[in-house]
């Protein structure tokens, strides 16, 4: 059995994803989860540094507390999520990394909304993924629709063109924060696809 080591997205706490255990419950999943510094019942002060940190922490409790193999541990971002996850697969090295409605970096997303004005310049968080793709040597699936009214299709695009590592793109439809559920069948089966190839595939 895999566990899912899932980073959510921007918007609200654990509790606004029971859809989504749903879904991995129903592929025979486990998952583990848990709030950014300041979000729902977190404490702390929020940070990009601090989010890496708190990152690898949990992967060191499922890998070394907790004992689970890492090749059966799969990271999994949404969205903000994504930029985390791919961080945590850069530094270890799990199963397989899920990136979902994600985007390439903080700075090309300030571009995209808003352009003309340079305000990448004035970002303090980076989030670039992108820069983390071609380390990454564990498969990855991207999903993503296009229909995404936040973050663009082309966005996951660029991720999965940089990754230079085994790696399947799905897609569903759907807007940004209801895709997964709108799309259910077809997403459910591309996770599946994904995971049965982890088990067969060298």
């Amino acid at each position: 059995q895999y566990t899912v080591l899932f980073f959510h997205g921007n918007a609200g706490n654990v509790s606004h994803r029971l859809d989504t255990f749903e879904i991995l419950h129903e592929l025979g999943l486990a998952i583990f989860i848990y709030d950014y510094r300041s979000y729902g019942n977190s404490t702390g002060k929020l940070s990009e540094a601090a989010m890496y940190r708190d990152a690898v922490q949990v992967w060191d409790y499922l890998t070394e507390t907790r004992a689970i193999p890492a090749e059966k541990v799969l990271i999994m971002g949404r969205s903000l999520g994504g930029a985390i996850a791919s961080w945590a697969a850069e530094y270890r090295t799990p199963g397989g990394l899920i990136m979902e409605s994600t985007f390439s970096s903080m700075a090309d997303m300030a571009r995209l909304h808003y352009k003309p004005v340079p305000v990448h310049y004035l970002l303090k968080w980076s989030y670039d993924s992108l820069s983390r793709m071609p380390n990454i040597q564990c498969p990855v699936l991207y999903i993503h629709s296009r229909d995404d009214n936040l973050i663009p299709f082309n966005q996951g695009m660029i991720l999965y063109d940089a990754t230079t590592a085994r790696k399947v793109f799905h897609e569903i439809r759907g807007d940004h924060n209801y895709g997964f559920l709108d799309d259910h069948k077809n997403y459910v089966a591309g996770l599946k696809r994904f995971i049965d190839s982890l088990e067969t595939d060298p």
